[in-house]
């Protein structure tokens, strides 16, 4: 099926680029199937962008989707990876994964939402709180945990989430308080900076409902409040400065 598509392990073919979001850039593969192409965030993007060191990479991420599929967590299905030589040193990481119909990531939910001032569901935000709890509970952490990489599948007041791009993510064999905070604190981070560009997408009774999924016990998700406030405070200069020079390039990323 794929070979018949042009994509094979050695070809290089030009595929559209789709207009859903995420951290990488998202290609077309024929009417039912996407390509991911990795790509470093942060800092580290200006200095590699699109060449890894390590081949393995997608191939560990179709084996955490499959976990993740097995525990129950809903993902997209991974067809196909691969790793493309480049010169002088490196590799091209590809990752080939069925599209999920009727679905549209959070993140460009939440800017139509701001657009046209309506409030978001809260059974929605509920629904994604619980999710990365459920998440957390596996001893799973997202390496790139924010709107875009959660789908929302059906109408929003009824819709299922998925989880996506797993790329750098890993399972611990807990994830102790300190630990969930940080990855919880690497969502808020994310949503703040695109309020700082765009205008107010989740009000602070939208945030509780949302750490309410997480946590259902209110001394709990009090203190979880506090230390997902004091992690994303302790590492806001490093994030800023890459948006920054992202801003310099002139890109603008979701």
């Amino acid at each position: 099926m794929l070979a018949g598509l042009g994509w094979t392990p050695a070809s290089r073919p030009k595929l559209p680029r789709s207009a859903l979001a995420g951290r990488a850039p998202l290609l077309e593969l024929g009417s039912s199937l996407l390509v991911r192409r990795s790509s470093h965030g942060g800092l580290l993007r200006f200095a590699t962008g699109e060449r890894y060191l390590d081949p393995s990479r997608p191939f560990v991420e179709a084996a955490l989707a499959e976990r993740l599929a097995h525990a129950g967590v809903p993902t997209a299905p991974v067809v196909a990876a691969r790793a493309q030589r480049l010169d002088p040193c490196g590799w091209r990481l590809e990752l080939v994964v069925r599209r999920i119909a009727d679905a549209r990531d959070l993140g460009s939910i939440m800017e139509s939402a701001r657009a046209t001032r309506r409030r978001l569901p809260p059974v929605l935000l509920g629904a994604t709180g619980a999710l990365v709890r459920r998440l957390h509970d596996l001893g799973f952490e997202h390496a790139d945990l924010q709107p875009n990489n959660l789908l929302v599948q059906g109408a929003l007041e009824r819709a299922s989430l998925f989880v996506l791009d797993l790329d750098g993510s890993r399972f611990h064999e807990s994830m102790e308080e300190g630990l969930r905070a940080r990855n919880l604190a690497r969502l808020a981070r994310f949503v703040a900076r695109r309020e700082a560009r765009d205008g107010i997408s989740l009000s602070r009774s939208d945030w509780l409902r949302v750490l309410r999924g997480y946590e259902p016990r209110l001394g709990e998700r009090r203190r979880m409040l506090h230390l997902v406030r004091s992690r994303s405070r302790r590492s806001w200069w490093l994030h800023r400065l890459g948006w920054i020079l992202e801003g310099l390039r002139g890109e603008r990323r979701r």
